[in-house]
């Protein structure tokens, strides 16, 4: 996901995965799967028809259809058009699929019961990001729900890539930002009853049996507190009950 305030390279980046690269998104369906799951646990005893979830930022739609498949009520929204036109046609969301970025949403006051921002926040710069949340809180009901994850603590220099034409610079997920348990926090503060979890979302199916033995030691390292590289912070906060 992408702001309308993002350089203009970051932008190229990202339409090229949601579009010519979405098999980058193919290891997303272990996280996408917990959010659905998380979502219907959060907003229960309703039931899913009942509730109208935002989803920002499309990727391969793989959120949208896995919450359709549960029986939720699915917006979403993001800037790619070819994207938004692809999920919207293939999950026949008609309206309910937009085009339009997270600083301003082109939802009415109140009208929905939880937004999902699963690996978008680190894309928005300070301001962008401030808008983004402040505009989330205009769209949530009394008591919606924000349900979200970010890459843990990433170090943006590691994933710096140079481009071998002009020589400029550029993270090669158009990540500008990184979060700590405390900038989240801090981040976060207009929320109410504020919820964080460090998680690790394995995609077992993609893995060979090297890769399943660490992913398997990294999740038993978690029921002890250790935590390393890799790892993601999975929030929820509420709206407040107005």
């Amino acid at each position: 996901m992408q702001s309308s305030s993002l350089p203009s390279e970051q932008d190229s980046i990202w339409d090229y995965y949601q579009n010519e690269g979405v098999e980058a998104f193919s290891g997303s369906t272990p996280r996408l799967r917990f959010l659905v799951e998380h979502l219907r646990r959060a907003t229960a005893p309703r039931a899913p028809g009942e509730v109208r979830v935002l989803n920002i930022g499309v990727g391969a739609g793989t959120f949208e259809e896995l919450a359709a498949q549960a029986g939720f009520r699915v917006h979403c929204l993001d800037p790619s058009e070819r994207a938004v036109a692809e999920v919207g046609r293939r999950l026949e969301l008609g309206d309910r699929a937009r085009v339009g970025c997270s600083n301003q949403l082109p939802f009415e006051d109140r009208s929905l019961d939880a937004v999902v921002v699963s690996e978008v926040l680190e894309h928005l710069d300070s301001q962008t990001l401030d808008d983004t949340l402040h505009e989330i809180r205009r769209v949530l009901a009394p008591n919606g729900l924000l349900l979200g994850t970010v890459p843990a603590r990433e170090v943006l220099a590691q994933n710096v890539a140079v481009c071998p034409s002009c020589a400029t610079r550029f993270h090669r997920w158009g990540h500008v930002q990184s979060f700590t348990r405390e900038r989240l926090d801090t981040v976060l503060t207009g929320f109410e009853r504020v919820a964080l979890d460090q998680r690790t979302f394995p995609d077992w199916s993609g893995l060979n049996w090297r890769g399943k033995l660490a992913a398997f030691a990294k999740k038993l390292g978690h029921r002890f507190g250790v935590h390393g590289s890799g790892e993601t912070f999975v929030f929820e906060a509420r709206s407040a009950g107005r």
